[in-house]
């Protein structure tokens, strides 16, 4: 015999979900022919539906409920992920690996369920490593998921952070970060020497005047090891005032394909210019 809800308010003169509280089971209730729908229909909240034994899976394997009306009945992604269902169970109730991550669950949570490391590349929202570090996720752990440098630009890490952790050179370039990040991102002359890596080597990886500026390389260092032109070294950043800057002499302007006119057309004096080996005929 099915007992509509009215007809057990009328009996016990009192409401169900006050009822509930005070101790009847959902065995009686099932037994009186109400549902989880009825009981979601007629106002049950996580509250009543705790006291009768019942999760957020019930709910959703019993009476259809997905997330929105979970969240409305009071139910938090920590209450769903206790309910120990599978990855397929999780999204099919309408949550994803996002969920997981904006609760700050830790990453035993999702590997629980089925979910992996490699789901993370396509997780579209801008975490950052702290992000991941609250998890448990370490950077090792996401290189050997396969993560590559836009993988870990995609949660705001970069060269830096790898720096920081360690990690030779050599590793970070192979995740297809390039000379010029790590550079740029601290990397010093003696990280980068065990590399045995040539000045031509750190140019074509990107570097430029402010590379060579923070590795402390010298311009005269570049123009005595590498075949460059003043059309090069302007493409690299070096502006006329920062060779004389920096030391060079007519014998290397000259090589570069300066004339003493050019240095004189930025304010250099005929002394100066002799100073730096030019000679009269040139400053004629």
């Amino acid at each position: 015999m099915r007992f509509e809800i009215e007809d057990f308010e009328q009996i016990f003169g009192r409401s169900l979900k006050d009822m509930v509280l005070f101790g009847i089971r959902d065995r009686d209730l099932r037994h009186a022919g109400i549902s989880l729908s009825d009981m979601v229909a007629a106002g049950f909240t996580k509250e009543h539906f705790d006291r009768l034994g019942v999760n957020a899976f019930n709910l959703y394997r019993s009476a259809h409920v997905m997330r929105p009306e979970l969240e409305r009945l009071g139910y938090t992604i920590s209450d769903v992920v206790a309910c120990e269902i599978n990855k397929k169970h999780f999204e099919d109730m309408g949550f994803c690996l996002k969920d997981l991550i904006d609760a700050g669950l830790p990453k035993d949570a999702f590997l629980d369920m089925g979910f992996t490391l490699d789901d993370f590349k396509y997780v579209q929202k801008d975490f950052k490593r702290a992000d991941l570090i609250n998890m448990g996720i370490t950077l090792p752990e996401l290189i050997e998921a396969g993560f590559v440098k836009k993988d870990f630009e995609h949660y705001g890490i970069t060269a830096e952070d790898f720096l920081e952790q360690l990690f030779y050179v050599k590793d970070i370039l192979s995740l297809g970060y390039s000379i010029k990040d790590v550079v740029d991102a601290g990397a010093t002359v003696r990280k980068l020497e065990a590399l045995n890596l040539t000045l031509q080597e750190l140019m074509d990886g990107g570097c430029g005047k402010q590379e060579f500026d923070d590795l402390e390389i010298s311009v005269s260092e570049l123009v005595n090891d590498i075949p460059l032109n003043r059309e090069k070294l302007e493409s690299l950043g070096y502006t006329l005032q920062d060779l004389i800057a920096q030391g060079l002499n007519a014998v290397q302007f000259r090589a570069l394909g300066y004339t003493a006119a050019d240095l004189k057309g930025v304010g250099i004096g005929n002394e100066e210019l002799l100073s730096l080996g030019f000679n009269a005929e040139e400053l004629a």
